[in-house]
């Protein structure tokens, strides 16, 4: 019955005008329905034992089918009068198409449709809701509408069928394969977190959707921060007038990110600090026990002297003599982690980084973090990107009645391994008491299981957004236990496409359902969100002749179009 509103996978069997599905089911007494099926049904085995049942074949059927009817009554059901139709609503010059159409989809069914011709009226008001009454029965039994049906066809033959219409508020916009309305919104979901993950390959569109997502979002008063590589949301950020920071070198660097500077509580922000010195002190591998106490030991004397003015070099001071206080003894492996530290104290080549008063501030709704140039630096670039996250969920504490959204893209390239999993946990943790979210991209499901960090992020989001995938990737995910992947979901999954320049299909897995939904764009948001290097160059080469990010984008359509 599902697919009666158009086939799931093959794209021909669609209905291509709005439509109308009705199935009317009048009931009927028990006791004059029983005696009349025991008299048909005698009627129809008689036939079918007679010599004329050899040249009408139909009468074995119909003894099978008054038999069925009898054995119906015999479990104390009952049988109704039952009919179904289909209004389409077309325009007049596509009224062939339409219908041709539509028999076809219904065909492929089972089921073959006849045509009104002269009983349009009867026809339109029996597909009305509330007009089913006595006359109108009786009506349709006179004109032989109406079969006679068990009430379990009644039951499994009823057109309760659509595609999933997500959750109650329309933040994001999709639309189903066969026409439904699609919206959701993160913050919809009252039993667990906000957190979402994007998995998609590379060209399947999932920077237009997630730039398409950050857009609803700032519009409905969301804070936004975008942890990117590769400045996928340049165009965002310079149409919003949003904030764009970047990163540079060692040598040109001016901004500030010492950690101890965005302390507020330190009993409470350790959770996090410790964490991020630990991925400082051992990148490849998270610290053993000892290690991790001797630095929270350390973390947490170097506070209680100098508070807010404290830097790393303070803690590598400190763990460089070997000892935690002035009556312990001498221990060697403290000296081992000073060295670990010693790049991201003043002595190290981070030093710009680390050294002075945090200074970086977000004061607008949108603020794009561009992590580029760190790109040969994975170490730094952990840690500077779990220190934006650090101070983002700081951000968050200022006020809980606004929403909050962080995104990550290419996550398992920023979040490094070592310590970063504890840290992933915590602030996902704190985001939800705040009314953030945080969502991580990456171009494939396998992404998230390369390390503790990506496999901690899609474990603490509760939704999952996948575009198209490889095979393999499918199969991942129903041996890691994120969804249950049966024949059928399988299949649903392999289907996912992007028709470039048109759509570009989504399967959405929420705590409160799941379906596959079309991101459907105008052009010039398509432009705008584009990462093609063509659609880049073209807005990047006029927006370097002083036109703004709006009117380069329309001036390429223009051209585009007339060519």
């Amino acid at each position: 019955m599902g697919s009666l509103i158009g086939d799931y996978y093959q794209m021909a069997l669609a209905i291509p005008c709005p439509f109308l599905i009705t199935m009317g089911a009048i009931l009927l007494d028990y006791e004059s329905a029983r005696s009349k099926a025991l008299i048909k049904a005698a009627r129809a085995t008689q036939a079918a034992g007679s010599y004329m049942s050899h040249f009408q074949p139909d009468l074995q059927d119909r003894k099978r089918d008054w038999d069925m009817v009898l054995r119906a009554f015999d479990n104390g059901r009952n049988v109704v009068q039952m009919y179904h139709q289909i209004v389409l609503l077309s325009r007049i010059e596509d009224v062939s198409r339409t219908e041709h159409a539509v028999r076809a989809v219904w065909r492929a069914r089972g089921f073959d449709l006849a045509k009104d011709v002269y009983l349009q009226h009867q026809a339109f008001v029996a597909s009305m809701p509330c007009t089913l009454s006595p006359a109108l029965q009786k009506d349709l039994q006179l004109f032989g509408r109406a079969g006679t049906k068990t009430a379990d066809n009644a039951v499994m033959t009823s057109p309760l069928i659509a595609e999933w219409k997500g959750t109650a508020t329309p933040v994001m916009t999709l639309f189903g394969r066969r026409g439904q309305i699609m919206t959701f919104d993160l913050f919809d979901n009252t039993g667990g977190n906000y957190n979402f993950a994007v998995a998609a390959l590379s060209g399947s569109g999932k920077s237009v959707f997630v730039n398409e997502m950050a857009f609803r979002y700032l519009g409905t008063g969301t804070k936004v921060w975008i942890i990117d590589v590769g400045r996928s949301y340049r165009n965002l950020s310079e149409l919003l007038d949003g904030e764009f920071i970047e990163f540079s070198d060692e040598r040109t660097n001016t901004i500030c990110l010492n950690p101890f500077s965005m302390v507020v509580d330190i009993n409470n922000d350790m959770e996090m600090l410790l964490p991020l010195v630990a991925q400082m002190a051992s990148p490849r591998g998270p610290l053993d026990n000892y290690a991790y106490s001797a630095l929270a030991a350390a973390i947490k004397r170097v506070w209680d002297q100098k508070e807010k003015a404290a830097t790393i070099t303070d803690v590598y001071d400190l763990l460089r003599t070997g000892r935690l206080s002035d009556e312990g003894e001498m221990e060697r492996d403290l000296s081992r982690l000073a060295t670990s530290l010693e790049p991201y104290t003043k002595y190290g080549i981070y030093a710009s980084y680390f050294e002075g008063e945090a200074n970086i501030e977000f004061r607008k709704n949108l603020v794009v973090l561009e992590l580029e140039e760190l790109k040969a630096k994975k170490d730094l670039q952990a840690v500077v990107m779990q220190l934006m996250m650090y101070r983002i969920t700081q951000e968050m504490y200022l006020d809980r009645s606004k929403r909050k959204l962080v995104i990550i893209d290419e996550a398992w390239d920023l979040m490094g391994s070592g310590s970063s999993a504890n840290f992933i946990e915590a602030g996902y943790r704190r985001a939800r008491k705040y009314g953030g979210a945080f969502g991580t991209i990456t171009q494939s499901v396998d992404d998230y299981y390369k390390n503790e960090a990506t496999r901690a992020a899609i474990t603490n989001a509760d939704w999952l957004f996948l575009l198209r995938q490889k095979p393999e990737s499918i199969d991942r995910l129903g041996k890691e236990g994120k969804l249950h992947v049966d024949e059928w979901m399988k299949r649903q999954l392999s289907s996912v496409s992007t028709e470039h320049g048109h759509y570009s299909e989504i399967y959405v897995h929420g705590p409160m359902g799941s379906g596959v939904g079309r991101l459907i764009l105008d052009p010039f948001s398509m432009l705008l969100y584009s990462t093609r290097a063509e659609d880049y160059q073209a807005i990047k080469t006029l927006a370097d002749q002083g036109i703004p990010v709006t009117e380069a984008i329309e001036t390429i359509i223009e051209r585009r179009g007339a060519a």
